[in-house]
């Protein structure tokens, strides 16, 4: 009580409380600048999020077929794969430098049809793909900063990794990515992390201040 009681409201307290409070400040605006200079403008990253055989290993060949219209397919998967602008900025119609073969991907394997493209938000454009022999082409058009494309395909072959075959959107990077970078745990997961950093650097700070108004204090008895 001897030393509290000369501090409180005196000008070493409002002195610590104001420093407190700009070292909170700089603290956030440095924290939010580092991860808005990190997060480009516009980036593309993809992941493979299951590949399915519709056959399973060991059935009998007579037991099971898997057709597509009169055709018996020998060897059919269904591959699902993402895609996502994780980028501040929209990927816009005049991004695709080369027309509609700026994003293709190689399956590897012969593709029978596209099953389903659902997209995330429901709101955002569905985006215009099509296919010769194993590459898929995802035409021009806007991808929404922050819209993920989820794409299901039917292939005919055996199990083979899938590439990007060109990526040709004007300043914008496509990378690939574990498919877990699609899901919400991963989502909360980082931001947990980026909230508890934050937390550790305003605790630090506040305590540094607070210390050495103490400290000040004593010294100056």
């Amino acid at each position: 009580m001897i030393i509290a009681e000369p501090f409180i409201g005196s000008n070493d307290m409002w002195s610590a409380l104001i420093g407190a409070g700009v070292t909170i400040v700089v603290g956030v605006a440095a924290l939010w600048g580092a991860l808005y200079v990190a997060k480009p403008k516009r980036r593309v990253f993809w992941a493979i999020q299951s590949d399915t055989p519709l056959i399973p290993h060991g059935a009998a060949r007579s037991s099971v077929t898997v057709l597509s219209g009169t055709r018996t397919l020998a060897k059919p998967r269904l591959v699902r794969f993402a895609l996502k602008n994780s980028g501040r900025r929209d990927v816009a119609e005049s991004d695709f430098a080369s027309g509609d073969d700026s994003l293709t991907f190689d399956l590897k394997n012969p593709i029978v049809s596209i099953i389903e493209t659902t997209v995330e938000p429901t709101t955002a454009p569905v985006p215009g793909i099509d296919f010769t022999g194993s590459v898929l082409r995802i035409k021009k058009g806007l991808i929404s900063s922050g819209q993920a494309v989820e794409i299901s395909v039917l292939v005919d072959g055996t199990r083979e990794e899938m590439s990007c075959r060109t990526s040709h959107l004007y300043e914008t990077p496509t990378k690939r990515v574990h498919h877990e970078k699609f899901s919400p745990f991963f989502k909360r997961t980082i931001s947990a992390v980026y909230v508890g950093i934050m937390a550790s650097v305003l605790a630090l700070s506040i305590g540094k201040w607070i210390f050495a108004a103490l400290e000040d204090m004593i010294n100056n008895k």
